[in-house]
């Protein structure tokens, strides 16, 4: 299955940019989910896992090639949804960038 085509103003945030994901989200539990959308289809181990876990189309995260972060929402988020998808996004990146350099990812302190 093809990654849905996106609305231009997600299309703009994330052209050009590197470590791309898809956000979605349940919100009333506090759960996100990064999609990488740099490969441009969505496995099947990641359809059936969304499919099993009801979530909604948040927005999408990238990093711009100068190093700038690039986030566009569809929806609001108060300051600990934000805390969440940030953390979720640095996790994101420490994994991306640990698989390139062939180290283990570094374990966030709970």
């Amino acid at each position: 299955m093809a990654t849905p085509s996106l609305d231009p103003k997600f299309e703009i945030a994330i052209r050009g940019a590197v470590f791309p994901v898809m956000i979605l989200s349940n919100l009333q539990l506090n759960d996100f989910v990064l999609v990488d959308i740099a490969e441009g289809d969505l496995s099947h181990e990641i359809q059936r896992h969304l499919a099993e876990r009801p979530m909604c189309f948040v927005g999408v995260a990238a990093v711009s090639r100068e190093g700038v972060p690039r986030t566009a929402l569809d929806i609001p988020l108060d300051k600990s949804e934000t805390d969440l998808l940030a953390s979720a996004y640095l996790a994101h990146l420490d994994s991306c960038l640990s698989a390139m350099s062939g180290a283990a990812p570094a374990q966030a302190n709970a």
